[in-house]
């Protein structure tokens, strides 16, 4: 009885979710979180209805009651102006960190972040869109979180209450350039973490920023043409991808196959950190964690096998215990999102409140805008507090933005990072010239993410290498019970 009750509720919260607009649904998703961290009782009955299905396994030095990860990005907390206003909140009481409780009580183990060293407010316009005929999600919401010193401080004053085993994502600052400062300021952050007593099952270092100016173009030793790329020119067009087979799962009952998935920028650029920044960066962060907390590391998608090879290397030598491929892939918004963004797809259409909900985003952003030249990510115009201001940002129609795709498009080019990266860390191949870590002796396990919606899906994965999976795009797609769904459908298949 308790698990038909759960499979109504959780049809029922899917529906409910996506008939509102993108946006719409991911800050209402937010307010019932608020509302269940802060009433355990209620929280505790509603778990009771989605009960988690035991698989445990090992990964990157850590033992998990289940191979599926919520990824990080949606237990990270509300964006702030600076470090004073950000602890200022955490000193009133305030819920900073929406679903700090709530999420990992429904869905299972949970990575929580990204947290920068310094907070941000996010991006200004239209920054969710949902393309639900091919399971596909785009985001541009520009590492919105409250900053790692009032995020550890947060989650200090709550560390009995969290869970058993979960993770804590961190992020350099997006605007910084300097790699000393990149580490100095990274270093800082854990230090925040492991100062209050938190004692996170893993901590991630997030080596990917699509929402920002890459660091890294695609390709090595100056190929930076993608025009000249052939393992890109197979593997990033959905539409000429012979891969991206029809999903046969009956849970989905959906063509995978996006016949106008987003189209590829000319200039496909990735934001991953190149070999010996990554290596810096991630050493900075182990020599502040304590011995028992391993370290991974997330990497972004686009990139060649060599560059995944040399990453894993780098990584390795730095002490990251697994690499998380892959981070959403930059692309061009396809029209059939817009159109859900406005709320006039299929499931949408007609609703006048989804347009005076896009209004009222527009006016909030307004607000947000005035005066802050900062929150441009990039600009340097000192904005206004007119909605002329939001015109400058993407809309709900726009059809040239770019912002990171993540769900069923994107898995053809994880799969692809992952089975370079798993090969990478087993090859027993030496290098032509052998650094200080040969490629035999690199122990690392890789975590694949991306797409990962059914149970055949999560098969694919472990086939290409991946010892457990991060999920995000499921949750939106298959409701709050997605975790067990994917992880019982996989059990029966195999």
């Amino acid at each position: 009885m308790a698990q038909n009750s759960g499979e109504l509720l959780n049809r029922t919260a899917t529906r409910h979710f996506l008939r509102k607009s993108p946006e719409r649904a991911h800050e209402s998703a937010l307010r019932h979180l608020r509302f269940l961290d802060q009433h355990p009782r209620l929280l505790a009955a509603m778990a009771n209805r989605f009960p988690k299905e035991s698989w445990p396994v090992e990964v990157g030095g850590v033992r998990l009651d289940s191979p599926l990860i919520l990824a990080a990005g949606l237990v990270k907390g509300d964006g702030f102006a600076s470090a004073a206003e950000a602890m200022d909140a955490v000193k009133q009481g305030r819920n900073i960190i929406p679903g700090w409780r709530s999420v990992p009580a429904l869905v299972g183990t949970v990575e929580m972040g990204s947290f920068t060293p310094a907070p941000r407010l996010g991006n200004l316009g239209t920054v969710l869109w949902r393309d639900a005929e091919h399971r596909t999600l785009y985001n541009r919401i520009g590492l919105r979180n409250p900053g790692a010193q009032a995020a550890a401080a947060f989650l200090g004053e709550r560390q009995t209450e969290l869970p058993a085993a979960y993770g804590i994502s961190l992020a350099t600052d997006p605007d910084e350039t300097d790699l000393q400062q990149k580490c100095k300021s990274i270093a800082a952050a854990v230090k925040h973490f492991i100062s209050t007593g938190l004692r996170p099952s893993w901590v991630t270092v997030n080596l990917s920023c699509p929402n920002t100016e890459p660091t890294w173009r695609t390709g090595l030793a100056g190929n930076t043409d993608p025009a000249s790329r052939t393992d890109l020119d197979a593997n990033t067009d959905p539409a000429s991808r012979t891969d991206l087979a029809s999903e046969t799962d009956p849970a989905t009952k959906t063509a995978n196959a996006p016949t106008h998935q987003a189209t590829i920028n000319p200039a496909i650029q990735t934001a991953t950190e190149p070999p010996d920044h990554a290596k810096a960066i991630c050493a900075a962060v182990k020599q502040e964690l304590p011995a028992e907390i391993p370290l991974w590391a997330k990497v972004g998608p686009d990139l060649p096998e060599a560059a995944y090879q040399e990453l894993a290397q780098a990584l390795a030598e730095a002490g990251a215990k697994a690499i998380i491929a892959v981070n959403t892939a930059t692309r061009k918004v396809p029209q059939s999102a817009s159109q859900e963004a406005q709320g006039t797809s299929g499931r949408t259409q007609g609703s006048s409140k989804q347009t005076q909900g896009t209004s009222g985003r527009t006016q909030r952003d307004s607000g947000r805008a005035q005066g802050s030249a900062e929150l441009t990510q990039g600009g340097s115009e000192q904005l206004g507090g007119d909605d002329t201001a939001t015109s400058k940002f993407p809309q709900p129609s726009t059809t040239e933005t770019q912002a990171g795709m993540g769900g069923a498009s994107l898995r053809p080019e994880a799969l692809r990072a992952v089975s370079a990266l798993a090969a990478a860390a087993h090859s027993s191949t030496a290098a032509a010239e052998p650094p200080s870590v040969t490629p035999q002796n690199l122990s690392l396990d890789i975590i694949g993410c991306g797409g990962i919606l059914t149970g055949s899906d999560l098969q694919a994965f472990q086939n290409a290498g991946a010892k457990a999976a991060q999920y995000w795009s499921a949750l939106v797609f298959r409701g709050p019970n997605a975790p067990t769904l994917i992880a019982r459908e996989s059990k029966q298949a195999s």
